[in-house]
């Protein structure tokens, strides 16, 4: 399954509910691939607050605090562009399996 740069665009009680239902009809061993902005980026206040329809800016932390609240186990992977577009847009990819 694939979640590019949407995931943003939930309040926190919706991801949760969005996140069950993903984890509920992902097969097992099945691989979810999310992108969004990363708000470690040192662009990150640009990205929450000059863009009203961001309600929910991600950290890797909060990305895998997420996924396990509603039952994801597995590892996650984090790959980050290469540095110039990382301090620019921030953005990240997660991949994991169920």
């Amino acid at each position: 399954m694939i979640a590019l740069n949407f995931i943003e665009h939930f309040k926190k009680e919706e991801l949760i509910l969005l996140f069950k239902g993903i984890f509920i009809v992902l097969h097992e061993g099945g691989v979810l691939i999310l992108h969004t902005s990363n708000g470690q980026a040192i662009l990150s206040p640009h990205l929450a607050y000059d863009d009203l329809i961001h309600l929910t800016i991600f950290t890797p932390n909060s990305v895998q605090q997420l996924l396990r609240i509603v039952g994801f186990k597995k590892d996650y992977l984090f790959m980050k562009p290469d540095p110039f577009r990382k301090i620019l847009k921030g953005l990240f990819v997660c991949y994991c399996g169920k």
